[in-house]
């Protein structure tokens, strides 16, 4: 295993102790954390869209500020 993948499953395992998560929840959670630049604490259970084993969009955010909205 290289390091990069090392430093993902860390935080992965990190990430599902804090959270009382199952490591596949886990790993969505800490990695849409990243791409939104937001704590894993902020990930709410709205955000979660996954429908299973179908290999499409596992979360989505919505941030709305006044007439605007961007999507993560």
């Amino acid at each position: 295993m290289n390091l990069r993948q090392q430093i993902i499953n860390d935080h992965t395992l990190k990430t599902s102790r804090i959270l009382n998560k199952p490591l596949d929840k886990a790993f969505l959670i800490f990695t849409h954390s990243l791409i939104t630049d937001k704590s894993i604490n902020a990930f709410s259970p709205t955000d979660d869209v996954d429908g299973g084993q179908d290999k499409q969009i596992d979360a989505i955010s919505i941030e709305e500020f006044g007439d605007e909205a961007t999507v993560c």
